[in-house]
């Protein structure tokens, strides 16, 4: 797990998802499928998650939306879809978007364990281990 911190403006709306998997069928928000995160607060977060952020800035007169993706690579968030504007924004970024979650690997939290270790976790926990081939 990745601790870190969305930055979002608090004055207007403001939230953030761990998008996993888009819905291309969909023009809106609503595409974008996943679990609401916590922003301008520490959340952990996995290696290679992608993070939609949504914030709207500026006066009441004049304050815009910006939308950006992002991804969680060795621990730091890294810009993954450059960020856009817009009432149509989920439109924009939606196709874009779906190419790289749509088509993510799934990787098991326990692939950076090695061997060994998962071995003398099961022993330890008293399951019997029989013809381990490496």
């Amino acid at each position: 797990m990745v601790k870190t911190t969305f930055e979002t403006s608090i004055r207007w709306k403001y939230w953030a998802k761990r998008v996993t998997k888009v819905d291309v069928t969909k023009t809106n928000g609503f595409a974008f499928i996943g679990d609401f995160i916590k922003v301008n607060q520490l959340v952990e977060v996995r290696e290679g998650d992608y993070i939609l952020v949504y914030e709207e800035v500026g006066s009441a007169a004049h304050h815009k939306l910006y939308v950006t993706l992002y991804q969680i690579q060795n621990g730091e968030q890294v810009v993954a879809v450059e960020e856009v504007s817009g009432m149509d924004w989920a439109l924009q970024i939606r196709d874009e978007v779906a190419a790289l979650v749509n088509n993510q690997e799934v990787v098991s939290p326990l692939s950076s364990v090695s061997i060994e270790d998962l071995i003398s976790e099961l022993q330890r926990r008293g399951v019997e281990i029989k013809n381990v081939k490496s």
